[in-house]
């Protein structure tokens, strides 16, 4: 396991810009890495397939800026997921893993 502060956005520079306000405050997290792939185990073990991706960027602990690969799995039927940021195919964390997960109310903005 590797122990992170981590604070993912997509990756552009006005994200970055206000990610360096002020405001912002730190939450140390624990991320689990590992080197192989994990896209057969995720749609072995628990039914979820690559359903959205992007580019993104994470700040390490001394605030260094990593730039890597967001890919969201999604089992339709369970509605379970795994959120995974990757770092040049070498390297694969999983960011957050969750249930219920349903559209967001859509909004007059949207």
């Amino acid at each position: 396991m590797v122990t992170n502060t981590c604070a993912c956005t997509k990756h552009t520079d006005n994200n970055i810009k206000a990610q360096q306000s002020p405001n912002l405050e730190n939450l140390a997290i624990g991320v689990q890495c590992r080197a192989d792939n994990p896209t057969n185990f995720l749609e072995n073990t628990y039914g979820e397939i690559p359903m959205l991706q992007g580019r993104a960027t994470v700040f390490g602990a001394n605030k260094q800026q990593i730039a890597g690969d967001l890919l969201m799995y999604v089992n339709p039927e369970t509605r379970s997921y795994t959120i995974q940021f990757s770092v040049e195919g070498e390297l694969f964390c999983m960011v957050v893993s969750g249930d219920e997960l349903e559209a967001a109310p859509i909004s007059d903005g949207i």
